[in-house]
């Protein structure tokens, strides 16, 4: 078998877009609360929700693409 340094390449498909969006998705609905636009459930849940859904990605994302010791 030929050894390969290339991991699954559909965890980092699915893992690297998923950090980005985490990191992307607090910066974009601070912005456009800063810009004065109304948030869309009251300010505090609105930022919960945004902590909550960026971390989880973060957190799935990571897990996806972090470079595991493989055990043959």
């Amino acid at each position: 078998m030929p050894s390969s340094s290339t991991p699954s390449s559909w965890k980092e498909n699915i893992g690297f877009p998923c950090v980005g969006i985490g990191i992307l998705l607090p910066i974009i609905t601070g912005y456009t609360w800063l810009e004065g636009g109304p948030p869309i459930t009251g300010y505090p849940y609105e930022v919960a929700a945004s902590i909550v859904i960026s971390a989880s990605l973060i957190l799935f994302g990571l897990f996806l693409t972090w470079p595991r010791s493989k055990q043959t």
